[in-house]
C-alpha cells in the first residue's frame, strides 16, 4: 500500500510548492503570450485599415508639437507629401536588413507649406570603408508617399537622429513617413525599400500552447511521480 506520510516532510512540502508555483507561471506565460496574440492581430489589422486610405497630405493631419494622442492615432496611415528635400541635412540610422548590413537613411523634406517631414527614404548598404552609403535624393520637387511612422515609437538611435535634425529644421512635424514610392524615383539601385509591418501571427500561439504543454507535464507528472516514491518507499 503507497505510503504518502513522506509527503508531509518539510523538504517535500517546499518541492509541492516550487511545482505548484511553476505550474501557474507556465499558466500565466501561456496566457501572457495568448494576450501579445491579440495585440498583433489588433495591429495587423490597423496596418490594413489605415493602409488603405487613400493617401493625404500629411501636413493636413497632424500639426508641429502634436503629442502621442494624435501622432498614435496616424500610426500607418497612408499619406503623402511634397516639396523638395534638404540633401544636407541626411542621416542616416545603422541597422540591418534581411541580414546584410547598412543603414536606414532619412532626409528631411521641406513641404511646400512651410513645414518639414523626415522621410525614411529606405535602406542603403556600406561602402568598402564600411560607412553607410548615402544616395543623393531627386532634385528639385518630388512627391512621396508611404505610411506615418509616429517618432515616439522608433527606437532611440532614430530618435536621436531625427532630433539633430529637428535642430536645424524649422515647424519639423513629430512624424516619419516611411517612403512607399517617390515621383523622380529616389535612388533604386541604392536604396532597399524598408519592408512594412509583417501582418503574419508571429510566434506566439505556437509559445503559447508549449507552455501549456509545460503545465498540463507538470500537473500530471508530479502527482506520479509522488505516487512512485510512496510505492516503492524510496
Amino acid at each position: 500500500m503507497a505510503d504518502y506520510r513522506y509527503a508531509r516532510s518539510p523538504r517535500w512540502i517546499a518541492g509541492h510548492a516550487l511545482a505548484l508555483g511553476l505550474v501557474v507561471l507556465m499558466v500565466a506565460l501561456g496566457f501572457w503570450q495568448l494576450r501579445r496574440l491579440d495585440e498583433r492581430r489588433d495591429r495587423n489589422a490597423l496596418v490594413e485599415q489605415q493602409a488603405a486610405q487613400p493617401p493625404a497630405p500629411v501636413e493636413s493631419l497632424v500639426e508641429p508639437g502634436d503629442g502621442a494622442l494624435v501622432t498614435d492615432g496616424l500610426r500607418f496611415r497612408a499619406v503623402s507629401a511634397a516639396g523638395e528635400y534638404d540633401v544636407a541635412a541626411t542621416t542616416t540610422v545603422r541597422a540591418t536588413q534581411d541580414g546584410a548590413p547598412g543603414g536606414y537613411v532619412l532626409t528631411p523634406l521641406e513641404l511646400d507649406g512651410g513645414r518639414t517631414v523626415v522621410v525614411l527614404r529606405g535602406f542603403a548598404g556600406t561602402d568598402a570603408g564600411g560607412d553607410v552609403v548615402r544616395p543623393a535624393p531627386p532634385p528639385g520637387q518630388v512627391q512621396v508617399e508611404g505610411i506615418v511612422v509616429p517618432v515616439d515609437r522608433l527606437d532611440r538611435p532614430t530618435r536621436t537622429a531625427i532630433d539633430n535634425v529637428a535642430v536645424a529644421a524649422g515647424d519639423l512635424l513629430p512624424v516619419v513617413l516611411q517612403a512607399s514610392a517617390s515621383q523622380p524615383a529616389d535612388a533604386a539601385d541604392q536604396l532597399l525599400a524598408v519592408p512594412r509591418p509583417d501582418l503574419g501571427d508571429g510566434p506566439h500561439l505556437g509559445y503559447a500552447v508549449q507552455w501549456f504543454l509545460f503545465s498540463a507535464v507538470g500537473v500530471v507528472g508530479y502527482p506520479l511521480l509522488l505516487r512512485r516514491r510512496a510505492r516503492d518507499g524510496t
